[in-house]
């Protein structure tokens, strides 16, 4: 139901700034909580987490634009 999440309802920016809060916390656990020297070496793995870092701060920032809207 997006049309609800993009309604400006107290509802609506409830529950989308508290998805941003998780994917935010999860950006943060992915740089200060994860031991990267266990990665296996190689292009693949770095390419991976940074494919993966990246979806982190996306979804952190389209959550946030919807729960500013």
């Amino acid at each position: 139901m997006p049309d609800q999440l993009l309604d400006p309802s107290p509802l609506a920016r409830a529950v989308t700034g508290y998805i941003t809060a998780y994917w935010a916390s999860r950006v943060l656990v992915q740089f200060f909580h994860f031991d990267r020297s266990a990665a296996p070496p190689g292009a693949f793995s770095t390419l991976a987490e940074v494919a993966l870092v990246g979806l982190f701060i996306s979804l952190t920032a389209i959550y946030g634009c919807a729960a500013m809207a």
